[in-house]
């Protein structure tokens, strides 16, 4: 299996309202110096990866997952991890209601009145467990997301990277397009974020999980 190939978020999509660092890996959800007015995102608060996946083969990347909450949450979006076509993005503020983008995303649970991580497709929430024991001012979260894709077999794993487990795994993905990477961080007034991006080499270990679990 592949851990690249290396890639980084596209300066050129940046929204207004958000901030890459100068290396192009960290998305922040702060507002950053703007050139690409022509090309930037007009509705998806984030920014696109600079390939897709097309060609059979398994992938890995991380994201390392940065977020202070500074105001009472409400159900509030904290980020968004999805692949989608890339016709898909920007028609919307995410890309969680479409039928050709599958999402992993934070906030705030009605349910669980804490952070959880949910999996979305076409608008349906498939999963959530919670991230945080609760989400009051001050609240602090720092992990790794592993995002593993199998374009043979239409399936896109997504692991918790430190202890080395599944958190959930989307099966019968549309891979007769090529899928975009693509990274939202939301709700500034509410919480700080950063999403850091690790691929190819940056990325220390690939977890081992077999395709028909």
């Amino acid at each position: 299996m592949n851990a690249g190939p290396d890639f980084t978020l596209d300066p050129q999509t940046v929204h207004a309202q958000n901030m890459l660092t100068a290396d192009n890996r960290t998305l922040k959800n702060v507002r950053g110096r703007i050139n690409n007015v022509g090309t930037a995102f007009k509705n998806y608060r984030g920014a696109l990866g600079t390939r897709a996946f097309g060609q059979s083969g398994r992938f890995y990347f991380e994201v390392v997952v940065y977020f202070f909450i500074k105001r009472q949450l409400r159900n509030d979006l904290i980020f968004e991890v999805a692949l989608s076509r890339k016709t898909e993005i920007d028609k919307n503020y995410t890309v969680d209601g479409s039928p050709y983008a599958w999402t992993v995303c934070a906030r705030r649970c009605p349910l669980c009145r804490t952070v959880c991580l949910m999996t979305f497709h076409n608008g349906v929430r498939l999963y959530h467990i919670p991230l945080t024991e609760n989400s009051p001012p001050g609240t602090t979260l720092r992990t790794t997301v592993g995002f593993l894709i199998d374009t043979k077999t239409r399936q896109w794993f997504i692991v918790d990277a430190k202890n080395r487990r599944l958190f959930f795994r989307f099966k019968n993905i549309d891979t007769s397009k090529p899928l975009w990477p693509v990274f939202g961080a939301y709700s500034t007034e509410y919480v700080s974020v950063s999403l850091a991006l690790r691929t190819g080499k940056d990325v220390q270990a690939v977890p081992d999980i077999p395709s028909d679990i």
